[in-house]
């Protein structure tokens, strides 16, 4: 009876530790998330945004409106 209740509290600490392994990997995962969230917050909705438009003549002066 003893060695059927030293085995059962085994498995059960085993079970346990498998979770909270699981548990430790996925708020690992969960920090470098919120991390490039962050990053990605503070950038502008253009910042991702490129212009590859080649300039082919020199931009000309405005006139003034009256």
């Amino acid at each position: 009876m003893a060695e059927s209740f030293l085995a059962e509290t085994v498995r059960r600490l085993r079970e346990m530790s498998e979770r909270m392994s699981k548990a430790r990997r996925r708020t690992a995962e969960l920090r470098a998330e919120i991390a490039r969230d962050r990053k990605e917050m503070h950038l502008g909705p253009l910042q991702a945004v490129r212009d590859f438009r080649l300039i082919t003549e020199p931009a000309t002066p405005r006139r003034r409106r009256r």
